[in-house]
């Protein structure tokens, strides 16, 4: 970048006009991309869904190709299908995550014994901690519902305990039946 003469060295890096300018412009192009009208994450339940057919798969990726919209997951859905004892229904609930093709993001803290490395932020738990309750059952889905709350994701989800948790938090988060209505 020296080279090209966006930059100078003189004991420290500085940019030039030219590379001014060329972040100048380069940040303006990524300020007028178009963001995800919508931007969703599954509870891991939702995948129980799937399997059962009370969600149809081919409605979701229908959905997904035809909106701006984008489906996010964490490790820790990931980890919770891992954990199905049945061979087969974990087998289908993987296929079916895979047919979505969520993007997996980290989460918003790092529990120990929970996270793992790389997929979890260093965060102040602050909205974890209100999710949890002080119950270290809920780990897993206050480490769900804190990353849609500090992501900006609408949650979507089955469990009626998190639903009011994460809403009382100040998160967005729909039922599976509000859902459903959307992209029907």
């Amino acid at each position: 970048m020296i080279t090209e003469g966006l930059i100078n060295w003189t004991g420290a890096f500085s940019l030039t006009k030219e590379g001014e300018k060329t972040l100048r412009d380069y940040l303006l192009i990524e300020s007028n991309k178009e963001e995800p009208k919508e931007k969703y994450i599954f509870d891991s339940n939702i995948f129980d869904d799937l399997v059962s057919g009370k969600l149809d798969i081919d409605c979701i990726v229908k959905y997904k190709s035809g909106s701006n919209v984008d489906f996010f997951i964490t490790h820790i859905q990931v980890d919770e299908i891992n954990e199905c004892s049945d061979k087969d229904k974990r087998a289908k609930l993987f296929l079916l995550m895979s047919e979505i093709r969520p993007i997996v993001i980290p989460t918003s803290s790092f529990v120990l014994d929970r996270s793992r490395l790389g997929y979890a932020r260093l965060g102040d738990r602050v909205i974890l901690e209100e999710l949890r309750r002080r119950n270290i059952k809920h780990t897993e889905d206050a480490l769900i519902g804190e990353t849609a709350i500090k992501d900006n994701l609408t949650l979507i989800t089955n469990d009626r305990t998190l639903h009011k948790r994460v809403s009382d938090a100040g998160g967005r988060v729909i039922f599976v039946d509000e859902f459903l209505k959307r992209i029907s």
